[in-house]
């Protein structure tokens, strides 16, 4: 027992580089930790006072913001997490500041044409009358430039390894904002709807993102002296574009069944399926967390050619995703159906979902952050091909499951689509990287 528990203790404390990658996973999923709870506390909250139809219509467009904001990013986010710290490493300072000041303003104006195109389709094919995702649409169009911002800021600081200042606005600051615009338009006009909240959105997006840009700012400042920022045009874009083309597909894979629920489905549907969703949010908390404290380090050991630590930081990214998700799988299961019955009574209907969506994640994390290792170590068009073909038989999947069996054909559509993705990436590590990874540790 003294062996074990020293063993633990050198594995948390040491100053090793598993050492510090369990370290961060563990800092990072306290904070997402965290934040799931107040997200989920603030949802708990909206839903009772917007009523279902309403926080469907909520749902709905906020998800929207999510696949075009994450979008408009333009993959520098990653792009970001592979280079900054190799540039950092080796001394390239006016590279490693060109990505960084480079990625934001690319982000930010493909965010800006896409709320004009958007807003614009919206005006045109909006039913104003009849259509009651219209107006929250249009609110959701403004906020898209600035969640983009927040998005590929938290690149910039997860590959600089500031792990508050990358994950507490994005997932605590902005819903704070966001709950606390809603109560106090309650407080002076006694209800709310979904335009509201959206309008607290772009509030609380813009305060967001400007607190997180000057912390930032200030970080680089005392990192690397002022001089003058190197553009690598070609190569940052070369790589840009396909993990762009990765991240959307992937977007498609995680929120496909939510949009295809708009055109067969009620808002109160939406709403069931999304507060089932954001339940299982855990188990996906638990994968970024390793991600986050990880994929800095594949980058590194590749570019390094050191594969022996390579393959240890492999296999350990997977030790540390699928036991802890295979336990808050099960928690999330058993206690699922009260968690749903706290957003109210009709929700609980949405517990299956659950139950599919969990099987999905604990399959996804027994390979690991495949995606991740495979983009990390310059294998993006493999990781394209396989999100890509995953997010076209999830679209399939979801048009044929749906009408037969609702918001469980959607969940069962998104859980064998995500872990099939995440198998096959998996068998490519073995084969093309030649990298013995083991399925959930063991194997």
């Amino acid at each position: 027992m003294k062996r074990k528990l020293r063993k633990l203790y050198v594995g948390l404390m040491g100053r090793g580089e598993k050492a510090k990658s369990t370290r961060k996973a563990m800092l990072a999923f306290a904070i997402r930790l965290m934040s799931a709870a107040f997200i989920y506390f603030s949802h708990v909250i909206l839903a009772r006072w917007l009523g279902t139809r309403e926080f469907g219509v909520y749902t709905y467009v906020w998800t929207w913001v999510v696949i075009l904001g994450s979008i408009s990013t333009l993959g520098f986010s990653m792009v970001m997490v592979k280079h900054l710290p190799s540039y950092f490493k080796h001394g390239k300072l006016a590279e490693f500041l060109g990505l960084m000041h480079l990625g934001r303003i690319f982000s930010f104006i493909l965010a800006v044409l896409i709320t004009v195109l958007g807003i614009l389709g919206v005006y045109l094919w909006g039913d104003f009358s009849n259509n009651v995702f219209a107006i929250p649409l249009i609110l959701g169009m403004v906020c898209i430039p600035l969640f983009a911002l927040v998005d590929v800021q938290e690149g910039m600081c997860r590959a600089n390894e500031w792990i508050y200042l990358g994950l507490i606005p994005n997932y605590l600051l902005r819903p704070f904002f966001v709950l606390i615009f809603s109560a106090g338009f309650i407080f002076l006009y006694g209800e709310i709807d979904a335009q509201v909240v959206m309008m607290g959105c772009i509030i609380g997006s813009f305060f967001t993102a400007i607190i997180q840009l000057f912390l930032i700012e200030r970080r680089i400042a005392q990192k690397v002296k002022k001089q003058v920022k190197a553009y690598l045009w070609r190569p940052w874009i070369g790589l840009a574009l396909p993990l762009l083309l990765t991240d959307s597909f992937m977007l498609v894979m995680a929120n496909t069944d939510i949009v295809i629920l708009e055109y067969f489905m009620q808002p109160e549907d939406i709403a069931v399926y999304y507060a089932a969703v954001k339940t299982t949010l855990l188990v996906q908390f638990i994968y970024f967390a390793v991600v986050l404290a990880s994929s800095n380090q594949f980058a590194v050991h590749w570019h390094d050619e050191d594969r022996e630590k390579l393959i240890k930081a492999v296999n350990h990214s997977v030790k540390m995703t699928f036991m802890p998700s295979l336990v808050a799988s099960a928690g999330i299961i058993a206690i699922g159906y009260w968690f749903l019955a706290a957003y109210g009574p009709d929700f609980t209907r949405g517990y299956p979902v659950i139950v599919i969506l969990s099987m999905g994640a604990i399959l996804r994390a027994a390979t690991g952050p495949t995606e991740w290792m495979m983009t990390m170590m310059g294998q993006q068009k493999i990781v394209l091909w396989s999100t890509g073909g995953a997010s076209l038989v999830n679209i399939v999947l979801n048009i044929l499951l749906i009408p037969i069996w609702g918001l469980e054909g959607a969940a069962t559509s998104t859980a064998v689509t995500m872990a099939g993705s995440a198998i096959y990436l998996f068998f490519m590590v073995r084969r093309e990287l030649k990298i013995p990874i083991k399925f959930a540790g063991l194997v």
